[in-house]
């Protein structure tokens, strides 16, 4: 057997130990911190497009399990059920496409006890995980050895804290996953730019914006390379405006269809987000070095501290 034949075997042995550890384990996790109020808001998600079309998307839009829990959340939080106020919700600013996905299907399938329903949450975080890996893969290639390609795809893969934060995780690991793809796709499009290529990284760069809005970093990537191609060759502006010109016009598109709160007002709630999310003002109390200390007074240390104790030294 030729030395490329036994890479890809170990390249392929690789992912699918991965495949069978991740089905295998994904019940072993309990429930993280944000997943009920990420279902919740998968909810009212839904129940947003439903009054917003004024169409029943599925029958019985709230299960019975989480309608009281549903109206005491709401009204912590000031938004008023009764009158469908959307407005004054205080997750709207969340990117909701994976909630909302899972909100959808949770009812398609009748899934009604809350083991199951979080069972399958953790299954698809790990399977989009799983997927994003695949990605992760083929992005180093581009740039590297495929032995070094293996050996950043292990590094990424064994990460204590990525893998277990892949079954529960369902805010930034999911959106690691996807700004992960996005990348992958704006690299390839960057090589050789085509329509096609143009409509599939809009996709994957506005299912990253729409989970979180520090995805549009991508679309700067690829403005920037873009703009260091003109450059560096005259005639590729005039071969590849269009299709660089369709990928924005695609992008904004795609990125206020997976996000219902851009719906009614997309350049302001837009703008709106991306303010909040640049500062955003958790005021919680956190317990680092034997005390409790301010969110907004950590320690310069504080980052270098939390790497150094979830990264094995390897």
């Amino acid at each position: 057997m030729k030395l490329h034949n036994y890479i890809s075997l170990v390249v392929a042995i690789i992912f699918s130990l991965l495949f069978i550890i991740g089905i295998t384990v994904y019940t072993d996790y309990g429930i993280s911190w944000d997943e009920y109020n990420q279902r919740i808001n998968g909810y009212v998600n839904l129940s947003l497009i439903k009054q917003f079309f004024n169409f029943e998307i599925l029958p019985g839009i709230l299960p019975e399990n989480l309608n009281g829990s549903l109206d005491n959340y709401l009204d912590d939080l000031g938004y008023e059920k009764s009158s469908q106020n959307f407005e004054n919700y205080i997750g709207k600013q969340y990117g909701a496409i994976f909630d909302l996905s899972m909100a959808y299907l949770e009812e398609k399938f009748k899934i009604i006890n809350s083991v199951d329903y979080f069972h399958f949450r953790h299954l698809s975080n790990f399977l989009i995980f799983y997927i994003s890996s695949i990605f992760f893969y083929f992005l180093l290639k581009k740039r590297f050895s495929t032995i070094l390609s293996i050996v950043g795809l292990l590094f990424w893969i064994l990460s204590p804290r990525i893998f277990a934060e892949s079954f529960y995780n369902n805010k930034d690991i999911i959106f690691l996953s996807f700004f992960t793809i996005g990348l992958y796709y704006a690299i390839d499009f960057l090589d050789t730019p085509t329509y096609k290529k143009s409509l599939i990284l809009a996709i994957s760069c506005a299912l990253a914006i729409s989970l979180r809005i520090m995805g549009i970093i991508i679309p700067f990537v690829v403005l920037i390379f873009y703009i260091l191609s003109i450059v560096d060759e005259k005639k590729f502006i005039y071969q590849n405006l269009n299709k660089i010109f369709i990928y924005f016009i695609l992008l904004i598109l795609f990125t206020i269809l997976f996000w219902p709160h851009l719906w009614t007002n997309p350049l302001v709630n837009f703008l709106d987000t991306f303010k909040s999310m640049s500062a955003y003002p958790w005021r919680g109390s956190i317990f680092y070095f034997g005390e409790y200390i301010s969110a907004l007074n950590l320690p310069w240390h504080y980052p270098i501290v939390w790497i150094f104790i979830s990264t094995p030294i390897l």
